[in-house]
């Protein structure tokens, strides 16, 4: 029997290598109490009776200490092995429309066991194979998953300073030419040297104070003075939008036969002149432009033309006519001052006994120069769309 035919001293095993022992002994005792309730008594003789014919004799010391030191270094490469394998590290924190998370995107080794949520993040969910701890019963919706696991960018941190040679301002509205950024004190940095005329259509004014009467925009030119917003505009544009019936016929979209402008008061100051048009869709027998000339128009009482060549243009569908007032010979429009003019377009409807199928739409536009050459892209102030003949305000 095994306690007849192998009995094995303690005092050498205590005399062993001491410090091996006690590192192994913890988890030898661990495994090999689980190993011998599984283990039968005749299985351990069968394999006392192998190792005993594999060693060539009976089992000596030498023998069973290797065996235990082989066995523990395998039990410690499988116990080192499970716990890294049942270990997905720490949570990223993250927070979406308010909402804070913390999630694992690598979660293909590990079951939702293995994971260990936050305190103020106690409830788990597995969405989409994202491991999710999230303060609340209900798991997140696919949409805030994908927000989660997307790589936000990193926000734009702003200069606390100058660039060399820049100089601070207060707002946007002082930048001049170019270069103009912001700082995080909500102030803002542009070029030191000065322009040396004002831009597009601002004007000059003589110090900064005046600055304040036509807008908020304001900048210094190398000559001392001082350039803001203009106070007025100089040329309207005047859209078809027409559809249908109106596009049918010989004289397809908007009639026009006048446009004038008013002061305060209401009292006439000028007549529109064409500066530039394009003919819409449609036929468009009254196609004679230059009607618009800047002089008084041939109307009766009620401010109609007579339905004629000489009086009425038929824009076509869609088309666009650019106009200042006064006369075309003179240099330079009259000014259509903001909140103090008013504009009446006179179109052929149904105060002239025309049709009411006709539409149109104005827009004032800031850039003249642009708005000449057929770039609309400054005319985006509308005044409002209308028909027939209509009384349009000029705002600030």
């Amino acid at each position: 029997m095994w306690e007849e035919n192998y009995q094995i001293e303690i005092q050498p095993l205590i005399l062993y290598d001491f410090g091996m022992f006690v590192i192994y002994s913890f988890l030898l005792i661990q495994k090999l109490v689980l190993l011998l309730l599984t283990i039968s008594l005749s299985s351990v003789k069968s394999t006392h009776n192998n190792l005993s014919q594999n060693v060539g004799g009976p089992l000596t010391e030498k023998h069973m200490k290797k065996a235990l030191l082989v066995l523990a270094l395998t039990l410690l490469s499988h116990c080192s092995e499970d716990a890294t394998q049942n270990d997905p590290g720490d949570c990223t924190m993250k927070s979406v429309d308010g909402a804070n998370f913390c999630i694992w995107t690598k979660t293909e080794s590990f079951q939702d066991s293995d994971f260990e949520c936050p305190d103020a993040l106690e409830h788990f969910h597995n969405v989409k194979g994202v491991a999710i701890c999230s303060d609340s019963t209900r798991a997140p919706s696919p949409d805030i998953v994908d927000s989660l696991t997307k790589d936000a960018p990193d926000p734009e941190t702003k200069p606390s300073a100058c660039k060399t040679g820049d100089i601070e301002i207060a707002s946007k509205d002082e930048c001049v030419k170019g270069s103009c950024y912001d700082l995080d004190s909500g102030k803002w940095c542009t070029e030191e040297t000065k322009p040396e005329t004002c831009k597009g259509e601002e004007i000059m004014v003589s110090d900064k104070a005046s600055c304040t009467e036509n807008g908020s925009m304001c900048y210094e030119i190398q000559s001392g003075q001082w350039c803001t917003e203009n106070p007025s505009y100089q040329y309207i544009l005047l859209r078809d939008t027409t559809s249908g019936e109106g596009c049918q016929g010989t004289d397809a979209g908007s009639d026009l036969m006048w446009i004038q402008l008013l002061d305060a008061d209401g009292s006439g100051l000028a007549w529109a002149s064409v500066v530039k048009h394009d003919v819409g869709r449609g036929v468009a027998m009254f196609s004679n432009a230059s009607i618009l000339s800047g002089s008084p128009p041939m109307v009766d009482a009620l401010g109609c033309a007579p339905f004629a060549t000489e009086a009425i243009y038929s824009m076509g569908c869609g088309g666009n006519v650019l106009f200042k007032f006064g006369e075309k010979v003179l240099p330079k429009p009259i000014d259509i001052h903001k909140g103090e003019a008013s504009i009446v377009v006179g179109e052929y409807g149904l105060e002239c006994n025309g049709s009411d199928a006709d539409d149109y739409e104005l827009f004032a536009c800031t850039d003249s120069g642009k708005a000449a050459t057929g770039d609309y892209s400054s005319c985006l102030l509308s005044l409002g769309p209308s028909s027939g003949i209509n009384v349009f305000t000029v705002p600030k």
